[in-house]
């Protein structure tokens, strides 16, 4: 019954970027090579399938273009089985990304995942899906997942989209932190939360490539194994991004401080996948 998966969220393609100034087009440009490492993770882990926990897309009016390339990033995958799961970015409405020509391309082994519905995934193994269908509600998406019955061993998934409520100042489809053990999941992958994050059997993956400057552990995927129903998941934290996103806030009051910020910036990073903001506070007597 051992199942492995990959677990990933919040790919937002088509995101504005508007914090990485002129650098956002390649910023935008760039996610689809990180896609592409995520497919390239689960055909090396030999994966049963994947999940995508939500905003896959930035928004519904993304341009045709965008629609098209992750369409075939998501084909790529073939023959592993994705499964996709709208979020408050892309929600399922009337007009919506998903209505468009360009997304009916994807393949057969792309399913999403547009109804709270238990489905069977393998034997033995099946997902509980919580799709949005609005951008913001103040009720929880997975209290709808059933809980486990006494005799049943299958491994039991859920896969969803908003806050834990132990989140700070998250108020937007608010998870109860304990929806996993309450329901008798294995694993309940999440997304919305832009960092890797574990709470028992309910992780964020994060996102794979960091958006905003105050994200922290960002650019990964998961890597999850389960031998059987009940047993405690085995999680793997897989980089895949390209970019990291640094600030600094130094103290200048004479020109060795402008030094040693450049020396401190040049020892850590190679500059080339680096977007770096420096909010430098200026001394008085600062010349």
């Amino acid at each position: 019954m051992q199942v492995k998966f990959l677990h990933s969220a919040d790919w937002q393609m088509g995101l504005k970027a508007l914090q990485a100034g002129e650098k956002a087009k390649e910023i935008r440009s760039e996610r689809y090579e990180t896609a592409s490492m995520v497919v390239n993770l689960a055909k090396r882990e030999h994966v049963d399938f994947v999940l995508l926990a939500g905003d896959l897309f930035e928004n519904h009016d993304v341009d045709e273009s965008v629609v098209r390339k992750t369409v075939a990033v998501l084909n790529s995958f073939a023959p592993i089985p994705v499964f996709v799961l709208p979020g408050n970015h892309d929600p399922v409405i009337a007009g919506s990304v998903w209505d468009r020509r360009s997304w009916r391309q994807v393949g057969d082994n792309v399913t999403l995942l547009v109804e709270a519905v238990e489905m069977t995934i393998k034997d033995g193994v099946v997902i509980y899906p919580s799709p949005l269908h609005q951008k913001q509600s103040t009720m929880d998406p997975t209290e709808w997942i059933p809980s486990r019955a006494k005799k049943d061993t299958r491994i039991r998934i859920g896969v969803a989209h908003g806050s834990l409520d132990l989140l700070p100042e998250k108020t937007n489809f608010p998870i109860d932190s304990d929806r996993a053990s309450k329901a008798g999941l294995d694993y309940l992958a999440l997304g919305d939360w832009h960092g890797f994050m574990q709470n028992g059997k309910a992780v964020y993956s994060g996102t794979m490539e960091q958006t905003s400057f105050n994200e922290k552990d960002t650019g990964n995927a998961v890597i999850i194994c389960i031998a059987k129903g009940g047993d405690d998941p085995v999680i793997s934290k897989q980089r895949v991004g390209k970019f990291e996103w640094s600030e600094y806030r130094p103290l200048i009051r004479d020109v060795t401080d402008v030094d040693r910020l450049r020396s401190e910036i040049g020892a850590h990073h190679a500059l080339t996948n680096q977007l770096i903001r420096v909010a430098p506070a200026f001394s008085p007597d600062f010349s």
